[in-house]
């Protein structure tokens, strides 16, 4: 599967989640961007997600496709970064994209952002045969 094909379906999930989409406060455009710096911010909850490099695998038929997933709100409402992450990890305990399992890599903790937010971010992974 191509990353641009992974992307459309991770915007698929995280669009089609009413509770994910009441937490971010709006429509899925604005406030789910498949970039690693929020294009304008102005106020709003976004969620940014971006593959991360991969990982060979033991044998040469697969591969581990990683994704980072940046969680962007302004500094006074941080509360609700968490709760956003909580969403996307309960929406990512079923096999959905491309029927891979996604697992989560790792919790990365606050990042870097934008003046006057705060950021959160997390990877998780699936396995892919290479090349596809």
């Amino acid at each position: 599967m191509s990353y641009f094909q992974e992307s459309l379906d991770l915007r698929r999930i995280l669009g089609g989640d009413k509770p994910l989409l009441n937490l971010l406060g709006g429509a899925p455009q604005v406030h789910i961007q498949d970039v690693r710096i929020p294009q304008d911010p102005a106020g709003k909850r976004i969620i940014c997600y971006y593959p991360a490099p991969g990982v060979r695998q033991r044998n040469y038929l697969t591969y581990r496709k990683i994704y980072q997933f940046d969680i962007h709100t302004p500094y006074k409402d941080r509360y609700a970064a968490r709760q956003i992450l909580d969403r996307i990890d309960a929406l990512f305990q079923e096999p959905q994209l491309n029927k891979y399992m996604i697992e989560l890599e790792g919790d990365l903790g606050e990042l870097a952002t934008v003046a006057g937010y705060y950021c959160i971010g997390v990877r998780y992974s699936f396995l892919t045969l290479r090349g596809g």
